[in-house]
């Protein structure tokens, strides 16, 4: 279920120059070449530094899932990598229940100790504090997992979409 080391999109982000003309995308630029926009060329950054979420809380990435999977067949199968689609299959086999999805995200997201060793070998996890309350206040969003999760269709409506 992971491409290249990465349980995302094997192919990373994309970034642009602002005075490039280009079309950004999440994953890739695109460039008018003849009569179509097609994939610009290639240049792999070896100091950018990335922070991503697949998704801010595990029900957020089940919903992404299930996003994914209410498009047509024939849309999957030009959209999705066999390792996203793997993962989505297996995610479908296991969120029988939100728990079972849950449970299902952690055995795919963790980050254990064994997991941890690689990446900090290599001096590529960094501990970043955040703390928007330090300087907004009162005015600070509530980041909790149960605050970003009270707006998805599961908790509104305590099921999983079928």
């Amino acid at each position: 279920m992971m491409k290249r080391g990465q349980y995302s999109h094997g192919a990373g982000k994309g970034g642009v120059r602002t005075s490039d003309p280009l079309r950004l995308g999440v994953h890739n630029a695109t460039e008018w070449r003849g009569d179509k926009w097609r994939r610009a060329a290639r240049h792999v950054s070896t100091s950018a530094q990335l922070l991503h979420f697949d998704g801010l809380t595990p029900v957020h990435w089940l919903v992404k899932v299930w996003r994914y999977r209410r498009n047509p067949k024939d849309v999957q199968k030009v959209i999705l990598q066999a390792h996203r689609a793997a993962q989505m299959d297996w995610m479908s086999a296991c969120g029988a229940s939100i728990e079972g999805a849950e449970a299902a995200h952690e055995t795919l997201f963790a980050l254990t100790p064994d997991r941890r060793a690689q990446p900090e070998a290599f001096d590529l996890l960094r501990h970043v504090p955040f703390d928007p309350f330090s300087v907004l206040g009162a005015d600070a969003p509530d980041l909790t997992p149960a605050a970003f999760n009270s707006d998805r269709f599961v908790l509104r409506h305590g099921e999983l979409p079928g």
